[in-house]
């Protein structure tokens, strides 16, 4: 007895089945990759203590527009399955001087709507500024102008 044990043990030890060889009804659900699933669960391994209130996909990407710990509206936008930058707003005099000054000289006769730090994934920071009735602009983590956004 002790013989049989120990070779029903050795063989199943050493068999193995991949899903591929399953018939297609025994085969869990949770077997099958589903690209979903693997961006919420990046999402919340990368915000832990952040709810997610909408999902958005579209221009290749998915939006996350989530309540940050301090429970401030942020956005993350994902690529892939990948963290590619964050949004987090922020109150206008928080902008470096030099973008502050650009808006009051340049933009003045625009109204700011809101204003956003931009972490990417690789750690570059930005600004961005939403003008109402035109264009967006971004300026580099020293407040100096990028560019303007249609």
């Amino acid at each position: 007895m002790k013989n049989y044990i120990a070779g029903f043990l050795l063989a199943f030890t050493f068999t193995t089945v991949s899903a591929t060889d399953l018939p297609k009804d025994i085969i869990p659900t949770a077997a099958v990759y589903h690209p979903e699933v693997e961006l919420v669960f990046n999402f919340n391994s990368d915000f832990p203590e952040s709810k997610a209130l909408k999902w958005t996909a579209g221009q290749g990407a998915v939006f996350v527009e989530f309540l940050n710990k301090e429970k401030i509206k942020s956005f993350a936008v994902y690529k892939n399955g990948e963290l590619m930058e964050t949004y987090y707003e922020i109150d206008v005099n928080s902008l470096p001087t030099i973008s502050k000054s650009h808006l009051n000289t340049k933009q003045s006769q625009y109204k700011v709507e809101k204003a956003f730090i931009i972490k990417e994934a690789d750690g570059d920071e930005k600004f961005l500024v939403e003008l109402s009735g035109t264009y967006d602009v971004m300026y580099s983590k020293d407040g100096y102008l990028l560019r303007y956004i249609k």
